[in-house]
C-alpha cells in the first residue's frame, strides 16, 4: 500500500477533484463526524483498494462512500450539449 497522502484541505478539495486523471473519490466519515475525502487518480494514488485500506487505518470504523466518475455519462448527460473536450477526465 502506498504511504499516507495528506489529503486536501475542505478548501482544496474542489480543486483536487477537477485535477486530470482524478476518477473517483472515497468519502470518510469517522467516529469525530469530521468529513475526509480522499481522491483517487490523478497525482493521487490510482487504486481504490489501497486507498479504502488506508483511510480505514488511519480511521478505524469509520463509514465510507465511493464516488466514481461514469465515463458513459458523456453520451447519457453531455452529448449534444457541450463538447467531449470540456469534459474533466
Amino acid at each position: 500500500m502506498a504511504g499516507v497522502t495528506e489529503f486536501p484541505s475542505q478548501n482544496n478539495i474542489a480543486a483536487s477533484l477537477a485535477e486530470s486523471g482524478v476518477f473517483a473519490v472515497l468519502i470518510a466519515v469517522p467516529l469525530s463526524g469530521e468529513v475526509i475525502c480522499r481522491p483517487i487518480g490523478g497525482s493521487w494514488d490510482s487504486s481504490i483498494t489501497d486507498a479504502i485500506c488506508e483511510l480505514n487505518e488511519l480511521y478505524p470504523q469509520c463509514k465510507m462512500k465511493l464516488l466514481e466518475q461514469d465515463y458513459s455519462a458523456w453520451r447519457r448527460y453531455f452529448e449534444g450539449i457541450v463538447t467531449r473536450e470540456q469534459l474533466l477526465l
